[in-house]
């Protein structure tokens, strides 16, 4: 079997847009497509930031995996880029991933714990009494898709951010999903939270939930904002995965679901390096 590499562009994205599941390819990332037969069959798409480059997303199609395609992904950005001298690469992925977590281990990635993640049904996420509450209740904050922000959004949830010990231009990130990644503002368009949320096949991970001022009404505004909006694109259902950082956050996502037999525990988080 022949794995050839290219570059995806505006020329080739439609033959890779179904392994892409809605992510946006920004003008600053480094998207890597693998093609068998000339059948589009895998995509990775990385970030430079400084001197680190970062996976941000990689797929194969079922059909085509433990055949080297990934690797050869990989593999083949580091070699292309290498008169760039990058001195490592990242990336973060779910514990429960068996398969990535062989990938990165037969990479010679350096792998740690980083934070939890539960998934849940969004019928049974959206049909809690709790949720059912929340959804009735009238959002006062201004909520706006992150992908909307102005060049003053963007500034005031930098700092919001750095305040925060998160990294401070986490809200633009290519990767997040254009639809489901909101803020809520006050009234003087100053940050109150911020949910960032990715999108896969059949799933919606909430990465990042963020109260920036401790104010429950502020978390649950978001929150109710975010159910409707994932009603609206996913008519049929879908999973929804939140990652938590703490306890604390954990125990308000599982305040969530009257029943808790219905939350998955996926275990950790898993971030990797390996210095180049």
């Amino acid at each position: 079997m022949e794995i050839k590499l290219t570059g995806i562009s505006k020329e080739n994205i439609e033959a890779f847009e179904p392994l892409l599941f809605g992510r946006r390819i920004s003008g600053s990332q480094l998207a890597v497509g693998a093609i068998v037969d000339d059948t589009a069959v895998g995509a990775a798409l990385f970030d430079a930031v400084d001197e680190i480059l970062m996976l941000d997303y990689i797929y194969v199609s079922s059909e085509y995996r433990r055949k080297g395609i990934a690797t050869k992904m990989i593999n083949g950005l580091i070699n292309e880029i290498s008169f760039a001298e990058p001195s490592a690469i990242h990336v973060n992925f779910p514990g429960e991933a068996e398969d990535l977590l062989g990938l990165f281990l037969s990479l010679h990635f350096k792998l740690f714990r980083d934070g939890t993640s539960f998934s849940v049904s969004s019928d049974a996420f959206m049909q809690s009494d709790v949720m059912k509450k929340i959804k009735s209740q009238k959002i006062r904050s201004r909520i706006i898709r992150v992908s909307e922000m102005t060049e003053k959004n963007k500034k005031t949830i930098r700092d919001a951010f750095e305040k925060a010990d998160i990294f401070p231009n986490m809200a633009e990130d290519p990767a997040l999903s254009k639809d489901l990644s909101i803020v809520s503002l006050d009234e003087k368009d100053v940050p109150r939270s911020c949910l960032l949320a990715m999108e896969g096949e059949d799933t919606v991970v909430i990465h990042y939930l963020v109260n920036f001022r401790n104010e429950t009404a502020a978390l649950l505004e978001i929150i109710n904002a975010f159910s409707k909006l994932v009603e609206v694109k996913y008519k049929n259902g879908c999973n929804i995965r939140f990652v938590t950082m703490d306890e604390k956050m954990q125990a308000f996502v599982e305040k969530l679901i009257d029943d808790r037999s219905l939350i998955i525990n996926n275990g950790p988080l898993v971030s990797g390096t390996r210095t180049l």
